[in-house]
């Protein structure tokens, strides 16, 4: 009877603590659902790994598996061996040492994912061995103390779970205030610890997703300001299966719906056309192999590109038909995927009725182009002859105006050459007339020392005078010859860019010296050039040449700066600007143009520059840019290849 009594009180010991544990399961599913359905919905994964790791204690819950709404796994704590990807994949032997339980995650009737956890039983087996043994011992009052143990224990620990009831479903119900009295070293303290932990962690969390929600509603409400207020377009987004989200002013206003009877009740496929739904169906069903149907036809291409823009049909709600372009657009989430779609539509019904008028004009025109074809092709015949005519005259005038440049600087040549010539003749006579009189004194003996010295101090000195003469009057010579072939045969050759410039500047230098104009040159050294210096020489004189003329009409003083710089290893930039009076804006654009000046009938032909801008283009295969500021000067840009085209 004893060893019955024993067994008996054995089995309903077992039995009470399995139900305890049930209770206890139970609960603390609920906690863990307050605990961890925030964070779930907040995306913070750190918080619930906070949860997990105080709340798995060896003789409590022993392991977390977490998975979202795709049943994939976004946390794990306390599991033994790899961690299962999928939910699918969770295979859990039964054990006598833990129960298992899978809950969903439910926050405010929304499923955010799965949670597994195991609690484990070993507080069970230990009191089933004490009980054991101790019945053994005392078996006489075995009956007598399990019940009062039982009644006690129960009472104690209905109390405390009760209390752990009342204050889960408190904190389930939002109260993150409710606070767990009884915080002692046992289980039930440890696990209202946690709970005391949990609310405390949840009161900040819901603050904060207050607050975060707050400025999303305001976010939003900033958001759909913006979108109302572009009233010109219409602006609808849905979500991945078609069903409208968001539908603005703009939308209200071309379509005649207002955003109440759209927004969650309907799809886009309302506002279009059946027969021109079916037939881009059948056009994208064709192009893709397989049928699409309603509310892939808008999106099919949209996610292929990431968007499609195509002209549609639209319906109005009192049956007015108008013509749009509708661009649809993929809407990605922060893990890349497609969370909803977005179309932007503009009234184009005004641009396709003036393309239908303009075609039917054309038509119209197409006769009467015929009818006139033969008069302009007469007229464009004695226009060939004319333009014939024209370019020839231009090109001897182009000449013309290069050979007057040309003639300027012979004539310029020609008078600096004049006075070291007449110095040197000067000097030769003076020589020959001291040589003659050194002569007839020492025919005669009347030879003295003095006049000797003096007839050689005189000598070195004219002798000086003559050799500097000469020399520059070789120079002269040397560079006029230089320009001179360069300019008159075109000749391509290999140069050094400075060279060249300084044997322009050397023949401009007697002309500026007259005037009160500074030229200042800034071209470095070692830029070579496989090109035609001739061409080129003509644009540094004939950019020179415009400055003298026109930029500093009516100035006292003025500047000309030269620059070159190696910009590429294949490319000068040469900029030639002036502090002059600058070109007005109105001008500008027709400086390059044949026969235009500003000074037509007072020296000016409107060639110089045309000049400057064929050579550049044509032959020297290079870009002329031109800036002005009216009243403070002008700045031309050259870009010229290293390597002239062939």
């Amino acid at each position: 009877m004893l060893s019955v009594l024993v067994t008996n009180s054995l089995r309903i010991n077992q039995a009470h603590l399995l139900q305890l544990a049930n209770i206890r399961l139970g609960e603390v599913s609920v906690l863990l659902n307050a605990s961890v359905g925030p964070s779930m919905a907040q995306q913070d994964y750190a918080a619930i790994n906070d949860v997990f790791r105080v709340s798995r204690r060896k003789e409590g819950i022993v392991y977390f598996l977490l998975f979202d709404q795709r049943r994939r796994l976004i946390a794990a704590d306390g599991w033994e061996g790899a961690a299962p990807r999928k939910s699918g994949d969770v295979r859990i032997a039964a054990s006598e040492n833990r129960l298992d339980a899978r809950i969903p995650i439910v926050l405010a009737g929304q499923v955010y994912g799965e949670l597994l956890f195991g609690v484990s039983t070993a507080f069970i087996q230990d009191a089933r061995n004490r009980l054991l043994r101790e019945s053994v011992l005392i078996a006489a009052a075995e009956v007598l103390i399990s019940f009062i143990v039982i009644a006690l224990m129960g009472t104690w620990l209905t109390r405390n779970l009760k209390q752990l009831e009342i204050s889960a479903n408190a904190i389930f119900r939002g109260e993150y205030g409710t606070r767990v009295s009884h915080t002692g070293d046992d289980e039930i303290g440890v696990v209202g610890r946690t709970l005391n932990q949990m609310s405390a962690q949840l009161a900040h969390e819901m603050e904060a997703l207050r607050h975060s929600e707050q400025q999303q509603r305001e976010t939003a409400s900033r958001l759909q300001s913006v979108l109302d207020a572009a009233s010109e377009v219409s602006i609808v987004a849905t979500d991945t299966k078609g069903l409208i989200t968001m539908f603005n002013r703009g939308a209200e206003k071309m379509l005649g719906y207002r955003a109440e009877e759209c927004v969650g009740a309907l799809t886009p496929l309302v506002f279009h056309d059946a027969a021109e739904l079916a037939r881009r169906s059948g056009e994208l069903s064709a192009e893709c192999g397989r049928p699409v149907r309603n509310i892939e036809i808008f999106t099919s291409k949209a996610l292929l590109h990431g968007s499609e823009t195509q002209n549609w049909a639209y319906l109005r709600k009192d049956g007015t038909r108008l013509h749009v372009s509708l661009v649809v657009t993929a809407v990605r989430d922060q893990h890349a995927e497609i969370s909803g779609y977005l179309g932007i539509a503009r009234d184009i019904t005004l641009q396709i009725e003036a393309q239908l008028a303009l075609s039917q004009l054309n038509e119209e025109l197409e006769t009467r182009v015929l009818q006139r074809t033969s008069e302009l092709e007469q007229a464009n015949r004695d226009l060939a002859g004319a333009m014939d005519n024209l370019q020839i005259a231009q090109a001897e005038l182009i000449r013309t105006e290069k050979l007057s440049a040309l003639g300027t600087i012979v004539a310029v040549v020609a008078h600096e050459l004049n006075t070291p010539i007449g110095n040197c003749l000067t000097v030769a006579s003076t020589l020959h007339d001291k040589t003659m009189e050194v002569g007839q004194a020492f025919d005669q003996g009347n030879l003295r020392r003095s006049g000797l010295t003096e007839y050689i101090r005189d000598t070195r000195t004219g002798a000086e005078i003559l050799l500097r003469g000469l020399n520059r009057s070789s120079e002269l010579v040397n560079n006029f010859k230089q320009v001179a072939v360069d300019q008159t045969t075109d000749q391509r050759r290999q140069f050094d860019l400075l060279t060249v410039v300084n044997d322009v500047v050397a023949l401009l230098s007697p002309t500026l010296r007259k005037l009160p104009y500074r030229l200042i040159m800034q071209v470095p050294d070692a830029i070579r050039m496989d090109s035609y210096p001739g061409p080129l020489e003509q644009v540094i004189t004939n950019l020179v040449n415009n400055a003298i003329t026109h930029a500093f009409d009516g100035k006292d003083e003025g500047t000309m700066t030269l620059c070159a710089a190696r910009v590429a290893a294949d490319m000068v930039r040469i900029e030639f600007a002036d502090d002059g009076i600058g070109i007005e804006a109105d001008h500008l654009s027709k400086i390059f143009d044949p026969f235009y000046t500003t000074k037509l009938g007072r020296g000016g032909t409107g060639l110089g520059l045309n000049i400057v801008h064929n050579i550049v283009k044509k032959m020297l295969g290079g870009k002329l840019d031109v800036e002005s500021i009216y009243g403070k000067g002008t700045l031309f840009t050259i870009y010229l290849p290293l390597r002239a085209p062939e």
